[in-house]
């Protein structure tokens, strides 16, 4: 769905940008507005090099804290096969798989503000709690359990700590008004061939939509948002399989 919005856009910044092209043929020559050009493209181009750097880096934080998670909670499920009280074991599993289901109903960069999803990880520990150790197995295999369920908070508070962290505001506005220079600079050239003119203003109106638009999706953890979804997905198959057994 995002993918076809996102062509959905592009199209339609690409028909505004060629009707602007046509109606706007250009005022200045380019050795009067060269400056003006390399200047606030060089300041936009580092400061968007600089933003995506930051929010990529956070992004890949979040998947991997999200890998390390599931593994995790997945790792649970096989030491909870081993368990002498049955009963517990159910329900730890039961919680497990409610959890994940839940997990993906949830836009990531709302992570953080969802209750209810973190209601249900600390229930774990309820269950957890209450396990019954009846042989000195159930004795390592409850220590193994509870370094998984330990290794499973930590990542998930590091998940919460960095969707709750995007880019600031006023970062967005400075980005906006650099985009915005450099592009009506090029609108004010008036280019001596109408055609190259009008090739490098769509050319130049579509990069920087592109540039924002691939920022956005990364500061707002979706993009590959499909892929993402999938790794408490295959977790959920895989617990489910087991239990079925």
């Amino acid at each position: 769905m995002q993918r076809y919005e996102n062509i959905i856009y592009i199209i339609i910044i690409a028909a505004l940008s060629t009707v602007a092209a046509f109606v706007l043929p250009g005022f200045f020559a380019i050795e009067d507005v060269s400056l003006y050009l390399t200047v606030t493209g060089l300041i936009y181009g580092l400061f968007a090099a600089f933003a995506i750097g930051v929010s990529w880096d956070r992004y890949s934080k979040v998947v991997e804290n999200l890998h390390d998670e599931i593994s995790s909670e997945t790792n649970m499920h096989l030491l909870l096969k081993h368990i002498s009280d049955r009963k517990i074991a159910l329900k730890m599993d039961e919680q497990i798989l409610n959890y994940l289901s839940n997990i993906m109903e949830i836009p990531w960069n709302k992570y953080f503000e969802s209750e209810n999803v973190h209601k249900k990880f600390r229930k774990m520990f309820d269950i957890f709690g209450r396990m019954e150790l009846k042989t000195e197995k159930d004795s390592e295999l409850f220590d193994d359990i509870g370094d998984e369920l330990e290794s499973a908070s930590k990542a998930r508070n590091q998940q919460i700590v960095l969707s709750s962290t995007p880019l600031s505001a006023s970062i967005w506005s400075l980005l906006l008004l650099l985009s915005g220079a450099v592009v009506v600079g090029v609108y004010l050239v008036a280019f001596s061939s109408p055609i190259l003119g009008m090739f490098t203003k769509i050319i130049m109106s579509l990069s920087s939509f592109a540039i924002l638009l691939v920022l956005h999706q990364i500061d707002s953890l979706q993009l590959a948002e499909e892929k993402v979804d999938a790794l408490p997905n295959k977790a959920i198959e895989i617990i489910q399989k087991e239990i079925n057994r």
